[in-house]
């Protein structure tokens, strides 16, 4: 309701509304793959040595994983299968998330190169000679999520006309303006209008104000654009 508004107010040209702003949490969970996970500790030193053991507990708990997934969607295979481990320089007291590639000919030099790249990213430096240690592991088992397309959002035909108009004032120095309002199942990608306008669905009101266009695309989302910037 207000997006147009407090873009405008940061010199900010064009807004998107996506489909369904009002649950977007909600309708992510829908299509969030499903995942088991499970970690231990393990306190190792990130050396040649430490690579048998580093190579028998993930899998270990990549076979957990897998059959706890297993039974959570009633029977369903993985779909792949994550292998990370929480890194530190020996004598820190916070780790870093480094991921594990358990194909490659030394699974523990890669992830300590992995991991001196993400402590250069997360903190500017990286201390390429100091020694390494592994503190936890983690193996996740994954599969996506089947999720049927949205209905009820491009099915209208072209120029739909609003539903309706209402007296909407847009400043507090400005008179009320008769005003379309549209319901945004009627429209379809392609449809375009300048503002002022009113587009009501049942989780949010999307307002354009005097001054923006509004254009619905091919994933309907509703993109609002100032003529020029504030």
């Amino acid at each position: 309701m207000h997006a147009g508004r407090i873009a405008r107010a940061l010199g900010i040209r064009t807004v998107v509304v996506p489909l369904r702003p009002g649950v977007p949490r909600g309708r992510g969970l829908l299509h969030a793959a499903i995942e088991e996970a499970r970690h231990t500790t393990f306190f190792r030193p990130a050396v040649a040595a430490t690579a048998g053991s580093l190579r028998s507990t993930l899998e270990r708990l990549a076979a957990e994983a897998r059959a706890k997934l297993s039974e959570t969607i009633a029977g369903g295979e993985a779909e792949y299968i994550r292998h990370a481990a929480d890194m530190r320089y020996i004598g820190q007291s916070y780790e870093l998330e480094v991921a594990i590639d358990l194909a490659a000919a030394d699974p523990v030099l890669r992830a300590v190169a992995s991991f001196h790249a993400a402590h250069r990213t997360a903190y500017g430096r990286a201390q390429e000679t100091a020694a390494v240690e592994f503190v936890n592991l983690r193996a996740v088992a994954g599969r996506s999520r089947q999720v049927p397309p949205e209905e009820g959002t491009l099915r209208s035909v072209r120029g739909s006309p609003p539903a309706g108009f209402r007296l909407v004032s847009f400043s507090a120095d400005a008179a009320p303006m008769q005003t379309p309002v549209f319901s945004r199942s009627a429209l379809v990608a392609g449809w375009e209008m300048a503002g002022p306008a009113v587009i009501e669905q049942n989780d949010t009101t999307t307002v354009v104000y005097p001054g923006q266009t509004c254009c619905s695309n091919a994933s309907g989302e509703l993109i609002l654009t100032w003529a020029e910037r504030a």
